[in-house]
C-alpha cells in the first residue's frame, strides 16, 4: 500500500524544493520541467552549501491518448477525466490512497509546514469527504507512510510502519528504510506484499531522487538497490503498482507532456531482484502540460491523480488537485418494459438449408453443430448436425434477424445473420454463402485508438464494418467452442494486432494488453489461463489497405486480435 507522510504534525515528502513559489505538502517537488533546475535548502544552522543541481531534461512524451470519444451505441460507457470533489480546494491534495472500498487516505496542506494526512470517507468515483469516525479500518496490505523525524536536518526522512484510523495516522517509531541525511520516501508495496518499491536521494542516485526496490520482509527490508531503467538524472518520485502487477511513477526525465508526467513500468521478477523492461509514458488525459504526481489505478481501472492543471478554475492558481479518470455511462437507458415473451414464429417459420465447409480444404465439415438464435439472444431456436455433404437444415423464423452459428471440436467457429422474408414462409430457402470453419479465429473486437480494456459495444467484420452482434457474444462463442473440444486443444495462440497511430513499441505495448484483455474475460467465461499463449505484433502486420478504402475503417480492420488452435 502507497503512500502517506506525516511527521506527528509536520509532513515532508522529498527535499525542499523551490518550484515555481509554490511550496508543496510534505515535500517541495523538483523543478516543474527540467529546464528550471531545482535549488535545495537542505540546512540546519548554517546551512551548508549547496550540492550542483543534476542535468537532466525530458523527452518530448508520444502521442498516446485515450480515446474519449461517445461510443456509437447509447448507454454504454465512455472515459471521463474531473477533479474530485472534495479534494480540489484552495489547499494542497496532494494523494488520494484507498484503504477499503469507502475510505482513504489523502494528504493536505496549504504549505510545507501545515500539512498532514487525514482519513476521508469515499462517497463514490468522484466525490470524497473528511472522514467524521474514528472506527479502525483493517488494511489488505501494510500501510506504510514518510516522516521527518524531530531532530533531523530539513531533508532528512524515513520511512515507517503505521496504523490507520478513519481520523488519523499514527506511527511507528522505528524506522524500517533510514539513510543517515538521506530522504527515503513515498513507499509502495507490491499486491503480493514481497517488494517494496521507494523514492530517495540517498548515495548512489543519478541527480535528484531515484527509485530504489528491496525484498519486503514485513519487519524488515532486504538488501537496497536502485531500480536502473526507471531512473534519470531528473526526479522519479510517488511509486505505485498497479492490480496488474505495473509500477506506476512520476518522473520529470523520461518523457514529457511538461513538468512531472506518470509513466508505466513493466517489473520482471528474476531471482532475488526487479528488473525493469519497458518504461511508458501513459498520455493525455491523465498527463498534461501541469505537474502530474502519485498516481494510484483502482482494480475497476478507476485512476487517481494529483495535478497542477488549471482547467475549471482560476488559471493562476498552481496549488495540487486530486482528479479521476473513470468510466461513466453515456446515457442511462430506459429501463425495459415489461412484457410478455413473443413468440418469435408469430409471423410464421420457413427452412433455412445451408453448408458447412473447412475454409483450408474447402471440404465439408462433417458432423458440425449448427444453432439457430435471435441476434443478442442465448435462447437456441433450432438445432441440427451436418450430414455427409456438410449439409444443415434449421427451423428458423420469418421476418425476424436470426443467427446462424456453425462449430465443430477441431475448427473455430462462424457464424451469420440473415432474414428470411414473409413471402418465403412454410418454404425451404437455400443460403448463397457456406458457413467456413477454420483453425484461424479472427476476434474483430473494436477498441478505440490506443485503448485495451474498453471495446465499443458490437463486433466488426472484415471488412471493417459494425455488425448487429456483440463482441461479447463472440467470446461466449469462443468458450462454448473450446469446450466442446473435448480437451482436444493443447493451446490457443492469441496474436493482438494494432493500426498505425502511435509508435512501433507502444503498439507492440497496446496489442499486448488487448490480448491479455481478451484472454481475462475467456478465463471469466470459464476456460483455464493456462490453456492461452499471449503475443503482439503491434503495426508489423498491417492488413493491405483497399482501393477507395477510408483511413477510419481499414484501421478499424488492422484492430485485431486473431486466434489460433493447437492440437
Amino acid at each position: 500500500m502507497t503512500n502517506t507522510w506525516t511527521d506527528s504534525s509536520r509532513p515532508w515528502l522529498v527535499r525542499t524544493f523551490r518550484f515555481r513559489n509554490c511550496l508543496l505538502v510534505g515535500l517541495c517537488l523538483a523543478a516543474s520541467s527540467c529546464s528550471l533546475l531545482p535549488r535545495y535548502d537542505r540546512y540546519a544552522e548554517p546551512p551548508p552549501p549547496h550540492p550542483p543541481p543534476p542535468i537532466c531534461s525530458a523527452l518530448p512524451a508520444p502521442a498516446r491518448a485515450l480515446d474519449m470519444s461517445r461510443p456509437t451505441s447509447p448507454g454504454f460507457s465512455v472515459w471521463t477525466m474531473q477533479r474530485v470533489d472534495g479534494a480540489g480546494t484552495p489547499a494542497q491534495e496532494y494523494a488520494l490512497q484507498p484503504l477499503s472500498p469507502t475510505t482513504a487516505v489523502v494528504l493536505l496542506g496549504q504549505t510545507a509546514r501545515d500539512g498532514q494526512s487525514t482519513g476521508f470517507d469515499i462517497l463514490d468515483a468522484t466525490h470524497v469527504r473528511k472522514s467524521r469516525s474514528s472506527d479502525t479500518i483493517s488494511t489488505a496490505l501494510p500501510f506504510l507512510t514518510t516522516i521527518k523525524q524531530n531532530g533531523r536536518i530539513m531533508g532528512d526522512a524515513s520511512i515507517h510502519k503505521a496504523d490507520v484510523s478513519r481520523a488519523d495516522v499514527r506511527i511507528d517509531s522505528v524506522a524500517i528504510i533510514d539513510e543517515e541525511v538521506a530522504w527515503d520516501g513515498h513507499p509502495a508495496v507490491s499486491a503480493d506484499g514481497r517488494w517494496i518499491v521507494f523514492a530517495s536521494d540517498r548515495t548512489g542516485t543519478q541527480g535528484g531522487a531515484d527509485l530504489w526496490y528491496a525484498p519486503y520482509l514485513g519487519t524488515s527490508v532486504g538488501t537496497i538497490r536502485p531500480l536502473h531503467a526507471a531512473n534519470t538524472p531528473c526526479d522519479e518520485l510517488s511509486p505505485s503498482w498497479t492490480p496488474q502487477g505495473r509500477l506506476l511513477f512520476s518522473s520529470a526525465g523520461h518523457t514529457s507532456h511538461g513538468g512531472y508526467d506518470v509513466h508505466e513500468a513493466q517489473v520482471m521478477q528474476e531471482a532475488d531482484s526487479l528488473r525493469v523492461v519497458t518504461v511508458t509514458n501513459v498520455g493525455t488525459p491523465i498527463n498534461s502540460a501541469f505537474d502530474e504526481i502519485f498516481p494510484v489505478m483502482m482494480p475497476d481501472s478507476t485512476f487517481y491523480v494529483a495535478s497542477t492543471r488549471p482547467a475549471g478554475r482560476d488559471a493562476s492558481r498552481r496549488d495540487f488537485d486530486i482528479w479521476v479518470l473513470h468510466r461513466k455511462p453515456d446515457s442511462a437507458p430506459e429501463p425495459p418494459a415489461i412484457v410478455a415473451a413473443a413468440d418469435p414464429f408469430s409471423a410464421g417459420q420457413a427452412t433455412y438449408k445451408g453448408k458447412v465447409i473447412n475454409t483450408t480444404t474447402q471440404r465439408p465439415v462433417v458432423d458440425a453443430e449448427v444453432i439457430a438464435r435471435l441476434p443478442q439472444s442465448t435462447d437456441v431456436l433450432s438445432r441440427a448436425r451436418t450430414d455427409a455433404s456438410g449439409t444443415y437444415s434449421l427451423r428458423v423464423p420469418v421476418e425476424r434477424q436470426v443467427e446462424i452459428t456453425a462449430q465443430n471440436r477441431e475448427l473455430f467457429f462462424d457464424n451469420i445473420v440473415t432474414v428470411v422474408p414473409a413471402s418465403e414462409r412454410n418454404r425451404v430457402v437455400e443460403s448463397t454463402k457456406p458457413l467456413g470453419l477454420s483453425s484461424t479465429f479472427v476476434l474483430r473486437v473494436n477498441f478505440p485508438t490506443s485503448v485495451f480494456d474498453n471495446p465499443y459495444p458490437n463486433s466488426l467484420d472484415s471488412n471493417g464494418s459494425e455488425l448487429e452482434r456483440s463482441w461479447t457474444r463472440d467470446v461466449q462463442d469462443l468458450v462454448a467452442n473450446v469446450k466442446s473440444s473435448g480437451g482436444t486443444i493443447r493451446k490457443i495462440i492469441l496474436t493482438g494486432h494494432t493500426d498505425d497511430v502511435d509508435t512501433d513499441a507502444d503498439n507492440l505495448e497496446l496489442g499486448r494488453k488487448r490480448v491479455e484483455y481478451i484472454i481475462d474475460r475467456l478465463v471469466e467465461g470459464g476456460l483455464p489461463r493456462e490453456l492461452f499463449e499471449g503475443r503482439s505484433r503491434g503495426e508489423r502486420d498491417l492488413l493491405e489497405r483497399r482501393p477507395g478504402e477510408s483511413t477510419d475503417t481499414w484501421r478499424k480492420r488492422c484492430r485485431r486480435v486473431e486466434l489460433i488452435k493447437v492440437q
